[in-house]
């Protein structure tokens, strides 16, 4: 979102004077606009969410604008255009749950809470005369939109992708691959994300295990961001394959690790749209990926990679596949590059400016984003 939202800025600024009420701002986008601080703690969750949501909407109150524009249900106010990257009604729906089952009791309680408040600021901002118009970021997600809050005009405009950040890179392949000691005849299975529990590491070691098993044993993982190393590792271990995961923790620069690995796995359990998906696509690596929003759209008539179901028997048939064919990947890469020619930051902001001009008619405005509110 903030991706989405910093690209927004830069690029409409020439046309749009945004005024931004949120938690943090980059440096770098300050001068393009004028900023409303909430100052608020940065946990527990729950608490910050309803923080945010009660001072950002009283701020937001006292002050007029031509159009008001949220990044999801973060304030009561009325908004012209709430920009939905996420629909916890359709993760409940999707899911069965409000929070993982394997988790600790205290993290069940907090995420639990939090996404119980966000169902509830979704069913009283997504409603006629609350919003006048809904963003989706997916077809996917602009049917749950269409089904769970019915009378509001829904929009999908897709996000876009750094085709050139991302493109493939052989010294920079060379360079990473050579640091960790990985041979031209491994194979690299990259999985990218935090939330582990929900973008389905534990499928993705499972099928890598049961994948080596069968005969792929030079095929290894690498996995990028932020989560619980330490069970994770365990896991791994327990499984016969400690030594074939290796955990990075959060990076900056995650195109290095598109541009070393072969193949991206990534079986989660919902999303509305997948950026780690897109950027894969313009690494030119084909994807191992579960039927969501988003993703399945992508896939629509192409074949960039295989869309896999949720278990670990269907993962590791994928990843099977991929290890033993080279010119599959390859055809399967240049396939997934091709089409996110068609996903370009210009055309998703271009697609949100249009829903700007057509609530507002001629002529410029200031537009506040409510951005950098928890999730």
């Amino acid at each position: 979102m903030h991706r989405v939202l910093a690209e927004l800025i830069k690029q409409g600024s020439s046309e749009f004077e945004f005024v931004v009420f949120s938690v943090t701002l980059d440096p770098e986008l300050r001068p393009l606009v004028e900023w409303r601080a909430i100052r608020i703690p940065p946990r527990p969750m729950p608490l910050r969410f309803t923080l945010f949501f009660l001072l950002a909407g009283l701020r937001l109150a006292r002050e007029r604008f031509d159009l008001v524009c949220t990044v999801g249900a973060i304030v009561p106010n009325h908004a012209d255009v709430a920009c939905v990257h996420h629909c916890h009604t359709g993760f409940l729906q999707a899911t069965g749950r409000l929070a993982p089952e394997d988790a600790s009791v205290l993290r069940r309680l907090n995420t639990a809470t939090g996404r119980a408040l966000s169902l509830a600021t979704e069913r009283w901002c997504y409603r006629v005369g609350r919003s006048r118009c809904l963003t989706a970021v997916s077809e996917g997600l602009a049917r749950e939109l269409r089904r769970n809050f019915p009378g509001v005009p829904v929009v999908v405009v897709p996000n876009g992708v750094d085709a050139d950040r991302f493109a493939p890179a052989h010294e920079s392949r060379a360079r990473l691959r050579g640091e960790h000691r990985v041979g031209s005849d491994d194979l690299v299975a990259l999985f990218v994300g935090g939330n582990w529990a929900h973008k389905g590491l534990a499928v993705a070691i499972e099928g890598l295990a049961r994948t080596r098993a069968a005969g792929a044993d030079r095929l290894v993982l690498w996995v990028v961001g932020e989560g619980d190393e330490a069970r994770f590792s365990e896991r791994a271990r327990s499984r016969g394959v400690g030594d074939a995961v290796t955990f990075f923790g959060p990076r900056v620069d995650t195109q290095r690790f598109y541009h070393a690995a072969d193949l991206l796995v990534f079986p989660t359990l919902y999303e509305a749209f997948s950026l780690v998906v897109l950027e894969a696509f313009a690494a030119g690596i084909p994807v191992v990926a579960t039927r969501v929003n988003g993703i399945v759209e992508l896939f629509d008539g192409r074949h960039p990679g295989i869309l896999v179901d949720r278990t670990p028997t269907s993962v590791a048939d994928a990843l099977l596949e991929l290890a033993r064919s080279p010119e599959t990947r390859e055809e399967m890469g240049r396939a997934g590059r091709a089409l996110v020619q068609e996903y370009t930051w210009e055309r998703s902001v271009e697609g949100m400016l249009d829903v700007y001009r057509g609530l507002l008619g001629r002529g410029a405005s200031r537009v506040p984003v409510g951005w950098g509110a928890p999730a």
